[in-house]
């Protein structure tokens, strides 16, 4: 065992996973009251997930926001220049994007941070469209109003991937959500090897989003609920999600 330890070092890695569908809403000026601020509470790499951003341009203006939210307004800077280059490694407290990707009016980012960077490799994103199938009569492909969008990487010897999806709505198209599922974990590819779905090329998969599930919850956590969304100045759901990875 100890020679084990000696090879085989064991790091804790702190990731922290969000998803929100904001509903066309701009950021919000203070992001604190949803994603802890890093210089109290600090991970080393958060996945955030948002849906029904709306315009390109609103999509932009959210990932400078959650960036400059990670690094409290100092420089923020791209990280697929920090990862294939290296740079960064001496700022600890300083995150950087790792990749984002977008599908529709959905998106994903990945920051960590920079002492993370250097470790960072192998990063994939894709994205799989399960909207409406009318799209296929014009275009050969599903709209992208649904489906998911996904970053997959490499942390030294181990594999993670956070994939963002937005199921169809109402409730009584369970069976449609089950298929939008099932599509994506069939379609989506994040590494070359087809001979695995994404649900088992990754050592630490992460799947969030706006399932558009049904919940009956109590009055009690209503007004909590309520309470959060007078406090982000934004009439949309919130849902966040810490997660600890123990490597």
């Amino acid at each position: 065992m100890s020679l084990w330890r000696e090879h085989m070092p064991s790091d804790k890695l702190k990731v922290w996973v969000g998803s929100w569908n904001v509903g066309d809403c701009k950021p919000p000026s203070n992001l604190q009251v949803w994603i802890p601020s890093p210089r109290k509470e600090p991970y080393d790499l958060y996945a955030i997930g948002l849906q029904e951003i709306g315009a390109s341009s609103n999509r932009d203006a959210w990932g400078l926001a959650l960036l400059n939210h990670l690094n409290a307004g100092g420089r923020s800077r791209s990280s697929t220049v920090a990862v294939s280059r290296g740079v960064g490694t001496t700022s600890g407290n300083q995150y950087y994007q790792v990749a984002a990707q977008p599908l529709w009016e959905m998106g994903i980012w990945v920051f960590a941070r920079a002492q993370h960077v250097v470790d960072i490799t192998q990063v994939a994103c894709d994205t799989e469209a399960t909207g409406i199938s009318l799209g296929k009569q014009v275009t050969g492909m599903q709209l992208g109003n649904k489906g998911a969008c996904a970053i997959g990487f490499r942390w030294r010897d181990t594999t993670f991937a956070f994939i963002n999806c937005h199921f169809a709505a109402r409730p009584e198209r369970v069976a449609q959500r089950e298929a939008d599922y099932r599509q994506i974990t069939a379609k989506l590819r994040l590494t070359p090897d087809r001979s695995l779905d994404v649900m088992h090329n990754f050592e630490h998969l992460f799947w969030f989003g706006d399932l558009n599930y049904r919940v009956r919850i109590s009055v009690c956590v209503r007004a909590r609920a309520r309470v959060c969304v007078a406090a982000c100045g934004c009439g949309c759901v919130l849902l966040w999600l810490c997660v600890f990875v123990c490597l």
